[in-house]
């Protein structure tokens, strides 16, 4: 078998990893950067479940740099664990664990 082969082959697996990590790791957790958006009127009161986006981050990758902070993919919903409610556009750090996501916002 050839290297190039054989790479590919290890490519491949960490792809299927990567598309069904739940179904073959059924206790993992997930992290995310997020960003607070709404589908209509946004909650006021601090606990309870807010529409989040996803958030790419690009740009240079050194100290001092200014990233680039992007909205993709879908919506998803997070229960807020903190002890304030959550703006249109605020950053939060999402955790999900067997598709339910939280996060803490406190101000």
């Amino acid at each position: 078998m050839s290297d190039n082969l054989t790479l590919l082959n290890r490519v491949q697996a960490l792809q299927d990893d990567a598309q069904d990590g739940q179904e073959r790791y059924p206790g993992s957790a997930v992290a995310f950067l997020g960003v607070v958006t709404t589908t209509g009127m946004i909650p006021t009161d601090p606990n309870v479940i807010f529409a989040v986006n996803p958030v790419r981050i690009t740009g240079p990758n050194g100290e001092g740099q200014t990233p680039t902070l992007t909205s993709v993919g879908s919506r998803i919903f997070a229960a807020n664990m903190g002890k304030q409610a959550p703006g249109v556009g605020e950053y939060v750090l999402v955790t999900g664990y067997r598709g339910r996501y939280s996060f803490i916002f406190n101000g």
